[in-house]
């Protein structure tokens, strides 16, 4: 009898054991916290074998996926607790901007998965918006759309998400914006808030290259051709509905610049933005009143990262995995500062909200970005 009753408890230590854990064992671990010259930093280790993409850092959880060729799993890992949840899977992932967003506990990203037709020798692939969701540790799909354009990129404004995506339409190539009340997932709507028509037989018309959210008003980087066969570039400014407000022309310097490969990344922050193409170059401009000029170009190796709620923490996170350097950027003072940490390369930096960051180099470390130290004065500064 009582090798019964320590049978029971036994197991029941152990049913406890599994649900607090989530999964047998952690992908990531925080080992130690290390306080090094004034600021203290968490060590993390991360087995490679399994955590293939970090989606974001959001509120002291990082949201990661391993991948086999027909498999995606999705894993939260909460640092606060040294626990890991497995989400959920998407089967047979083809292809992904990358973009993410977080809308109160809920992270969304668009995906593109293949299907396979094995009778009839076919392979069409799809598009959707998926949801996880962090309280409950659940990935679900809740919109597939029908778009020609393969990476669909997306912000969060005021709760609901902004994507960019194209279409052609006869000899028309038509790059559009569109918003998304995810509150009410009963009545799944996408209202298109602006787009660009391009005329591809006869090569004139505007198109939309990308867009950032910034203070409740949209921008959109805009490449115009002419019936003469003049491009022009240019950034514009609209409200949440649409309305355009106004726009400034891009300098020569960025245009050159932009014409060696398609834009990556765009963000605006306050009197400030970043652009990045596809290359690994980037650049910080600023919105001045008649033009948008160059700060800070680097042609080789610039990236950026940013909360995925495109509005909480004081900063942005700039750096060149090439070289190791880190930028700290001040959205409400507009200054940026180089970072005086000791690194000579960098796989790369993660920013979630409350200024929090994880820097994954050779060895990766989670801490406060407002706490790391600097060198050298504001490269924004006149």
């Amino acid at each position: 009898m009582k090798k019964q009753i320590f049978l029971i408890l036994a197991l029941c230590v152990f049913l406890c054991g599994c649900r607090q854990t989530g999964v047998e064992v952690n992908h990531i671990s925080k080992i130690e916290t290390q306080n090094i010259d004034g600021y203290s930093v968490d060590l993390m280790q991360l087995d490679k074998d399994y955590v293939y993409s970090i989606s974001c850092i959001w509120k002291d959880n990082i949201i990661y996926s391993d991948s086999s060729q027909s498999v995606q799993t999705y894993y939260r890992y909460d640092i606060t607790e040294d626990t890991t949840y497995k989400i959920g899977s998407i089967e047979y992932p083809f292809v992904s901007s990358g973009d993410i967003v977080a809308i109160d506990d809920k992270i969304y990203f668009y995906y593109g998965t293949i299907a396979a037709d094995m009778e009839k020798m076919e392979r069409t692939t799809e598009n959707a918006l998926y949801q996880i969701d962090l309280t409950e540790n659940t990935l679900q799909k809740i919109a597939s759309v029908d778009v020609d354009q393969t990476l669909i990129y997306l912000s969060a404004a005021n709760g609901e998400i902004v994507s960019y995506k194209g279409i052609f339409d006869g000899d028309k190539g038509i790059t559009y914006l569109d918003m998304l009340d995810v509150s009410d997932q009963s009545n799944i709507k996408f209202d298109t808030l602006l787009q660009k028509e391009y005329d591809m037989k006869e090569m004139y018309g505007e198109t939309l290259s990308c867009f950032s959210i910034h203070d409740s008003n949209i921008y959109i980087i805009v490449r115009s051709n002419n019936t003469a066969g003049d491009i022009s570039w240019n950034m514009e400014k609209y409200d949440l509905d649409g309305n355009y407000m106004e726009s400034w022309p891009i300098n020569h310097k960025i245009i050159e610049w932009l014409n060696e490969e398609p834009i990556s990344k765009f963000e605006v922050f306050g009197e400030y933005g970043f652009l990045s193409n596809f290359s690994g170059g980037g650049v910080v401009f600023r919105i001045s009143s008649d033009e948008i000029a160059p700060e800070f170009l680097r042609e080789l190796e610039l990236d950026i990262d940013v909360p995925a709620d495109n509005a909480s923490g004081d900063y942005a996170v700039l750096f060149s995995r090439a070289t190791g350097e880190i930028w700290r950027m001040d959205i409400a003072e507009g200054s940026l500062y180089k970072l005086d940490l000791p690194y000579q390369s960098l796989n790369c930096i993660y920013m979630g909200n409350d200024n929090k960051v994880l820097i994954s180099s050779d060895t990766d470390v989670y801490g406060d970005l407002s706490q790391f130290p600097t060198e050298g004065g504001n490269l924004l500064e006149h």
